[in-house]
């Protein structure tokens, strides 16, 4: 009998112990549907980002310099005209520019190296340049 009833006592630790793996295993399984669930809506939102414009960011200054042998004196004149303009896939602020690829924020320092190329040597644009005190 005591066999049997130490048989038995193990069989009510085994069946409890199985009990609780089985509804921990149910847990699991919920958490894991869960996380699926996510991973699959996460996917979906970012599948197509390989396809999207991505600004690459670069040094304003620095790329100024490189592009033109010259120190950039006064950034808020490249801002305004950024802001003024609103190129496509170009952002300036902060020091720094942002654009798909180094080759088009160096196409649009040009446009606007050339502005103020054009500025300077005309009086009139430079007044009408400078009256604009809203981004100063």
């Amino acid at each position: 009998m005591l066999i049997y009833s130490a048989l038995f006592n193990e069989s009510e630790i085994i069946k409890n112990e199985n009990h609780e793996l089985k509804k921990e295993m149910k847990t699991l399984n919920i958490q894991l549907d869960e996380i699926k669930s996510e991973f699959s809506d996460f996917k979906n939102r970012f599948s197509n980002i390989h396809n999207k414009d991505i600004l690459e960011i670069f040094s304003l200054y620095r790329l100024w310099e490189d592009s033109f042998s010259e120190v950039l004196d006064h950034e808020n004149h490249v801002i305004l005209a950024t802001n003024k303009f609103k190129p496509d896939n170009v952002i300036i602020g902060q020091g720094l520019i942002g654009a798909t690829s180094k080759n088009h924020a160096v196409e649009w320092l040009k446009i606007v190296r050339t502005s103020l190329i054009f500025i300077k040597h005309s009086p009139n644009l430079s007044d009408d340049f400078n009256n604009d005190k809203s981004t100063f």
